[in-house]
Formats: structure tokens, sequence, C-alpha cells
């Protein structure tokens, strides 16, 4: 699996043009060091606990819950 601006940078954009985009979510989980930089975050902080409430829970491709993530560590 290759993201389309992987391809574009790597000129095989055309190779991956008819593929159907797979739905999910990117999130990122940034700790700060320096909590003074938390400041400079450009983007809405989303509390962990909010992941599931907005449908983003994921794992390998397919949305799964938290309830279920936990049931397969069991």
């Amino acid at each position: 699996m290759i993201h389309s601006i992987a391809a574009y940078h790597q000129g095989r954009q055309k190779e991956f043009s008819g593929y159907e985009k797979v739905k999910g979510y990117q999130l990122r989980y940034i700790y700060f060091i320096d909590k003074e930089w938390r400041g400079r975050l450009t983007v809405p902080e989303i509390p962990f606990s909010r992941i599931d409430e907005i449908g983003a829970g994921m794992y390998k491709g397919e949305q799964v819950s938290v309830a279920e993530r936990r049931a397969d560590v069991g």
C-alpha cells in the first residue's frame, strides 16, 4: 500500500490513479517534552477518549471501537 503523496514524489501517481481510496483517519500523537511548545500547536487537540466518539478507532485499515480492541487483548 502506498499513499498518493508518496506515489507522486516517486513519479508513480498514474500507476495508482484508478485505485479506490481507503476511508479512514490519520491521527498524530504528540508528546511535548517542553510543555511551552504546546501553545504552538496549529491543529485542535482531540482527547484520546474522543477517538471512538468520532468513529476514528482504526486497526489495520478497519474501523474498530475501544471495546473491540480490548476484547482482542483479552
